[in-house]
């Protein structure tokens, strides 16, 4: 019953993967039943910034967490050091993301984000619309509290992935792809994570937008792990 009412919230994309990957979806269960309190916070939060129209349009926090709390399992489980998230929004990934670090009791996360306040989205390079939007006057990942921000633990970036991550020199050993679902960018942040990357894992959020993320995994098989996760998640060794 716990894994059929986890399973429901997937889309029918993220609901194949999920039943091929059944332990770690109970696994994602059971941390989202035991992190409710997490999830009816960030859903209070969403409801009094978003109108109930918006939620039926937007599908705005649809999920609340849930895949939110598959990326909180993974950083749990491998407890990078440094992590690079790129697409921040509102926060909802980065929430969970800096719970993990503070259950882990060490790392680091650095966001980057290009935010949009255009409720009827943005247009990608490849001529799409991104519906995903922040609210007038509130800054991206406005959600996380400041009780997860104590001890230096996020750096937040405010620009085009392409112009910033170009300018970060430290190592990593998590990278996590969130922004414009682009082939181009898609490709562009993952062969950036991939040249500067020594050994660690590299997550694709909507990789079903395009083929990008599958011939990332082509071109560097040799150097590639995958995970048993629905979600797009690989470990690249850099030393190949």
């Amino acid at each position: 019953m716990l894994i059929l009412k986890v399973i429901i919230m997937y889309s029918i994309y993220a609901l194949k993967k999920a039943l091929v990957h059944p332990i770690f979806t109970a696994i994602t269960a059971i941390n989202y039943i035991a992190m409710y309190k997490d999830i009816i916070y960030i859903k209070k939060a969403l409801k009094s910034k978003f109108s109930e129209e918006d939620f039926k349009r937007y599908a705005i926090g649809a999920s609340a967490g849930l895949k939110e709390v598959a990326l909180y399992v993974l950083v749990r489980k491998y407890k990078p050091k440094v992590i690079i998230e790129t697409g921040v929004a509102n926060g909802l990934s980065t929430y969970f993301i800096l719970k993990a670090i503070k259950r882990n009791g060490y790392g680091k996360l650095i966001s980057i984000d290009y935010p949009n306040y255009n409720k009827e989205g943005f247009i990608t390079s490849e001529g799409k619309v991104d519906t995903v939007y922040i609210p007038s006057g509130l800054q991206p990942g406005w959600i996380v509290p400041q009780s997860l921000k104590e001890g230096n633990v996020w750096d937040l970036m405010i620009g085009k992935s392409s112009e910033l991550l170009p300018k970060i020199k430290e190592d990593f050993d998590m990278f996590i792809h969130d922004s414009e679902h682009s082939y181009a960018n898609m490709m562009f942040e993952l062969e950036w994570a991939a040249s500067r990357m020594k050994n660690g894992i590299i997550i694709c959020d909507d990789a079903n937008q395009n083929n990008a993320f599958a011939d990332f995994v082509k071109r560097h098989e040799k150097q590639i792990q995958s995970l048993r996760t629905p979600l797009a998640a690989i470990r690249f060794n850099g030393n190949i």
